[in-house]
């Protein structure tokens, strides 16, 4: 829920219809097949109790079909203290996300831009550190595993464009339309409990009337 990219943060994870940088992995998998240009990012979020998020995606595409990939990586220290305030055992917490992305836009013509439908397939690895025995103080080899997690989930989207209510000159299209499902899958622990994901679905409209503003309107409703 903390995303990539400075601009669909700043307007509010408005993004699903709009989706016109590389930050589109979160929101909406169809616009790898829009985009303008080719693409190579590299975030740094150092955010709250010395938490920090780094991420690296790339998208390019040729002509109709738009491939992509990313990797997303939230960490933090891990200190484990005894009873008495003594450090017994040190390391991070991680969650990590690999996906890869494939779209295509359909019917693309000079008034219509298009149809766009795209999925990305993810790979999550959440890692715990080793703590130790209570009563021993001593590290228990493969603790952390034993509550680590791994989930496979898959993002789908649409996505179209076109010309409407526009008072300005462009070649690009002023109106988007955008709906997504998003991380649609199956986690599991070591241990083997089922986890809930955090599955929700995006609908969002995007008009450009004027060339200095835009409207963004959008819904996000969890599913888990």
């Amino acid at each position: 829920n903390v995303p990539m990219g400075g601009k669909a943060e700043a307007l509010g994870g408005s993004f699903t219809a709009l989706a016109n940088d590389i930050s589109f992995f979160e929101y909406n998998p169809s616009a790898s097949s829009t985009l303008k240009n080719t693409e190579l990012a590299v975030f740094h979020n150092s955010w709250i109790a010395d938490t920090s998020i780094d991420s690296i995606a790339f998208s390019i595409r040729n002509d109709t079909f738009g491939f992509g990939t990313f990797v997303k990586c939230l960490y933090l220290p891990f200190t484990e203290y005894n009873i008495f305030g003594q450090k017994v055992s040190a390391g991070y917490y991680s969650e990590s996300v690999l996906g890869l992305n494939i779209s295509n836009n359909f019917f693309a013509g000079y008034s219509f831009k298009g149809l766009a439908v795209g999925a990305t397939v993810k790979v999550a690895f959440r890692s715990m550190p080793d703590y130790s025995d209570d009563a021993t103080d001593q590290i228990i080899e493969g603790s952390g595993l034993s509550q680590s997690a791994f989930a496979l989930l898959g993002d789908f989207g649409l996505r179209s464009s076109f010309n409407f209510g526009k008072f300005f000159i462009s070649r690009e299209p002023n109106f988007h339309i955008g709906i997504s499902l998003m991380n649609l899958g199956v986690a599991f622990e070591s241990e083997g409990v089922d986890l809930s994901l955090p599955t929700k679905v995006n609908a969002g409209i995007s008009w450009n009337m004027f060339r200095p503003v835009i409207l963004n309107l959008e819904i996000q409703k969890p599913v888990n």
